[in-house]
């Protein structure tokens, strides 16, 4: 089982990605923007040489890109989730 953080945060060129933990926090500060989702990637039929889930997107008000692929479903199902609870609030605060 693996994570590969690809970007997380807003870094140079080079300059290491935050943490998983870093991302959990900013999902639940700051609304997410409209283009952001989870993505299933099949390893055969598409010949991704990354695991099973891209979870990728950036932030409305501040700038933190994020672009996160793993095969492990307790991080897949936790990102998933607070995304969801994002993208619903921000439905529920324009009603």
């Amino acid at each position: 089982m693996s994570v590969i953080i690809r970007s997380n945060g807003s870094k140079w060129a080079g300059e290491k990605p935050d943490n998983l933990q870093a991302l959990e926090k900013r999902l639940k500060k700051h609304p997410v923007a409209d283009f952001t989702g989870v993505y299933g990637l099949q390893r055969g039929l598409a010949k991704v040489k990354y695991p099973s889930w891209q979870i990728v997107g950036n932030f409305k008000t501040v700038s933190a890109v994020f672009n996160v692929y793993t095969d492990e479903p307790k991080v897949y199902r936790k990102l998933k989730g607070l995304i969801y609870r994002n993208k619903r609030q921000q439905r529920e605060a324009v009603k």
